[in-house]
């Protein structure tokens, strides 16, 4: 794909940047490789988290989740699929859901005692600072897919399909 297609008839030239290059080559990287790695990083802590409460064990398994969409997701977009800024639009939001979730977590922890000692859950202020500018990020991404003119060119809009017009052959006429 060129960034400018004036080699192209008039009625197929696309006006703007085309391909996975720039800032939707950042997001694929993001969502295909740095994602998954940091999702690894958290779903062994918040499973050993789940004795605070269920929505840590959640969390977990949302964790799982997240990680094979981002994936899942990068590569649509890589290879070029239509449906890649949906997925993308998708995974955006269940990641804003799971940093909303994250947020309220602390909030919903039970202590927990062992015996001789009893548990609290505590997190350091910086916790609530990283996930507000995590939703902030994703926010940034959504209004990217929405907005972009690469991916509008990159990952055009399927043409409507019109039924065929009702002729004679249709009416059934002789």
């Amino acid at each position: 794909m060129t960034e400018n297609s004036a080699d192209k008839p008039l009625g197929e030239a696309t006006r703007g940047p085309v391909g996975v290059k720039g800032w939707l080559l950042t997001y694929v990287l993001f969502s295909t490789v740095v994602y998954p790695v940091a999702m690894l990083a958290n779903v062994f802590p918040l499973s050993s988290f789940a004795k605070f409460g269920p929505l840590f064990g959640f969390l977990a398994v949302f964790s799982v989740v997240l990680l094979v969409a981002g994936v899942y997701t990068g590569t649509m977009l890589i290879k070029g699929k239509a449906q890649g800024p949906k997925g993308a639009k998708v995974f955006l939001a269940m990641l804003m859901a799971y940093s909303v979730l994250l947020l309220i977590a602390p909030s919903t922890a039970k202590s927990y005692s062992s015996g001789i000692m009893t548990y609290s859950f505590r997190v350091k202020p910086e916790f609530y600072t990283q996930r507000w500018v995590g939703l902030a990020s994703q926010l940034l991404w959504l209004a990217y897919f929405i907005k972009s003119r690469r991916v509008r060119n990159t990952y055009p809009a399927p043409a409507p399909v019109n039924p065929p017009p009702a002729g004679p052959a249709a009416e059934g006429s002789p």
